[in-house]
Order: C-alpha cells, then sequence, then structure tokens
C-alpha cells in the first residue's frame, strides 16, 4: 500500500521577507541618509553610466543616466543617490535597504500597506546608444 505523504511548502525567501517586513516600521531618516552615502559610492565604483531601479511586482523601473557628453553636473553620483531615495520615498516607507553579495543594493518598501523588494544594479550593458 502506497502512503501519501505530506508536503508543507515554507515559501520562497522573498515570501518570508514580505511576512517578516510587513509590521516593521519605516527606517529613520538618520540611517536611510547614511546608506545614502553608501549609494553615492556605489555609484562611482559601480557604474560606468546606467543603472537600474527595479521592481517587477509593480512593473516600476526607473533608469539613471550618470553621464552625459558634455557631462550635465559636478557631481552626478550624489545627485543619482539622492533621487533613488526620493523615488523610493515618494512610493512609500523604505523598511530595510542594504548592497548585496551581488553587488546590488536592495531596497525594501511598503506601499499602501503592502511590501516590495526594489533592486538598484547597473545597467551599462542593457543600453545599446546609436
Amino acid at each position: 500500500m502506497k502512503k501519501n505523504k505530506t508536503v508543507i511548502s515554507a515559501g520562497t525567501l522573498y515570501d518570508f521577507n514580505k511576512g517578516v517586513l510587513a509590521k516593521a516600521p519605516a527606517l529613520p531618516e538618520e540611517t536611510i541618509l547614511n546608506c545614502q552615502k553608501k549609494i553615492e559610492d556605489w555609484f562611482n565604483e559601480k557604474i560606468d553610466c546606467y543603472a537600474m531601479l527595479l521592481n517587477n511586482d509593480r512593473h516600476d523601473y526607473t533608469v539613471f543616466r550618470l553621464y552625459g557628453n558634455p557631462p550635465a553636473n559636478s557631481n552626478p553620483c550624489e545627485i543619482a543617490a539622492r533621487e533613488c531615495i526620493g523615488c523610493l520615498t515618494d512610493r512609500g516607507e523604505i523598511l530595510d535597504m542594504g548592497e548585496k553579495e551581488d553587488g546590488a543594493w536592495e531596497f525594501w518598501t511598503r506601499i499602501d500597506g503592502e511590501v516590495y523588494v526594489y533592486y538598484l544594479f547597473p545597467y551599462d550593458k542593457a543600453v545599446i546608444e546609436c
């Protein structure tokens, strides 16, 4: 006789994080500003020209172009970091943020009571300029 096995799915790490962060408080402004400086350094070190802030669940994609010809700003990395934080806070609350092992930044947000994750990563190889 064949025995039936019960399989209980614990979900994905993404589902787990969403659940944990659902009731988390927003990060204090001081923490966000400290990370903003780290994001500015990241733009300086990792980005040749383009970066993307992406959330697939919301179909929300923002492309940052840091350098033009000639450069439009004296410190585009500082502006990009400030605008990145602005994009996130305009959408909702930032619950957690940090640089991942693969070099991308991960931002957990709460927007209208729902938790979402955004990724900031180099996008240079995805843009073709003719």
